[in-house]
């Protein structure tokens, strides 16, 4: 079961414009990744409009937010990675029932988990997170010139 210290599970799966999300696993720089359980859940889509504009905050640290949805929805917000999971194979390597959001470092750590739809988390705390991962190790994540900026 996914935990806080726990080394995500790496899953590809389909992406809603054809091609393959990886999901998990290390990657370039810190990611957060929500799940979220019906693409017509009002809570759900809430969170989907509030964290339109994290796609461009997370850039400059390395980060990515890539959404795990059962179905495709026609309002995800752009350069969001959107993933297709109608199976919930991602839930179930995860252990974690959606709706839930995870932020991991380079290495696919989790460093934060929130489960629930009152414990999604806002636009700036998933930013926040994705920061303080990137500066742990500027040089490793390709950050250094944003974390110089600080």
């Amino acid at each position: 079961m996914l935990a806080v210290g726990a080394r995500w599970p790496e899953v590809t799966l389909p992406a809603a414009d054809g091609g393959a999300v990886r999901v998990g696993g290390r990657g370039p720089g810190p990611a957060a990744v929500a799940w979220l359980h019906e693409a017509a859940c009002g809570r759900c889509a809430a969170a989907r409009a509030a964290w339109a504009p994290l796609p461009a905050r997370l850039a400059p640290w390395g980060g990515r937010l890539v959404l795990v949805l059962p179905t495709a929805v026609g309002d995800a917000p752009a350069g969001i990675e959107v993933a297709l999971d109608p199976e919930g194979r991602w839930a179930a390597a995860a252990g974690v029932p959606a709706p839930a959001a995870a932020v991991a470092d380079e290495w696919g750590e989790v460093a934060a988990l929130f489960v629930g739809h009152d414990a999604l988390p806002t636009a700036a705390t998933l930013e926040d997170w994705v920061r303080f991962l990137a500066i742990q190790c500027p040089e490793c994540t390709g950050v250094e010139g944003a974390w110089r900026s600080l």
